[in-house]
């Protein structure tokens, strides 16, 4: 490091200040504490998204939660029409415990950004955690409009579906799931349990010799098939 740091600030001189800070900000990048003043100065001079995620993840790998927070709160004054912006807001909220105030951001992305795949995960998680199951099953119901050929949120709403108690719906999505990829680990797997536990060991014996049809060589159906001989001789 001592040869290239003078070879860096000579290439970068002839360009300014903000391609010094830029570059000795991502060269530092495993070096938090010597990084932190490099990224503010080129923050300063040219504020981008990239730079702003930057310093937000350096300032909570610093344990810096309130200067994350504002930096956050400063991208997403900036730049409105980021979707980052607020999931970086909402991580920040979410991991010091403020979950009233990571819902409200989420709320206000929903409605800017309806149809963007991970507003949607994450609030539909949000919603689910406060007990708000119908505003969940909402959420990923759009999602599932919006994505007709992705098994993920027919999957999350068997999930929903199973934690509520309701076998028969979580049956029906999480079979909507395979239906659009057969070979969906997540989905088979919990729908073999749900066999499994309700006694249903032809079903589950059925599904995994699909799985294995499309797929010879799955070792998790595999395992599960071997398992479920073993368990009913």
């Amino acid at each position: 490091m001592r040869l290239l740091v003078p070879v860096l600030s000579l290439i970068c001189l002839s360009f300014g200040n903000y391609y010094y800070d830029y570059v000795m900000c991502r060269y530092l990048s495993d070096r938090p504490e010597e990084a932190e003043l490099y990224c503010l100065q080129a923050l300063e001079e040219k504020p981008t998204p990239s730079l702003y995620m930057d310093l937000i993840k350096l300032e909570m790998a610093l344990g810096n939660r309130e200067k994350a927070l504002l930096l956050a709160q400063e991208y997403r004054e900036r730049y409105p029409g980021s979707v980052e912006a607020y999931v970086a807001l909402y991580s920040i909220y979410r991991v010091s415990g403020k979950t009233d105030r990571a819902l409200r951001i989420l709320e206000d992305a929903y409605r800017k950004f309806p149809n963007n795949k991970e507003i949607l995960i994450f609030l539909a998680d949000e919603y689910t955690k406060k007990k708000e199951i119908d505003k969940a099953l909402e959420v990923l119901e759009r999602f599932a409009r919006l994505n007709p050929e992705n098994p993920f949120p027919y999957y999350l709403l068997g999930q929903l579906y199973l934690n509520q108690g309701d076998v028969d719906a979580a049956i029906e999505y999480l079979q909507k799931a395979l239906e659009i990829k057969k070979t969906f680990r997540a989905a088979f797997v919990t729908l073999g349990k749900i066999y499994e536990r309700e006694e249903q060991f032809t079903e589950a014996e059925k599904l995994y010799k699909e799985i294995l049809r499309e797929d010879p060589e799955n070792r998790v159906a595999l395992e599960k098939l071997a398992q479920l001989y073993m368990a009913t001789g």
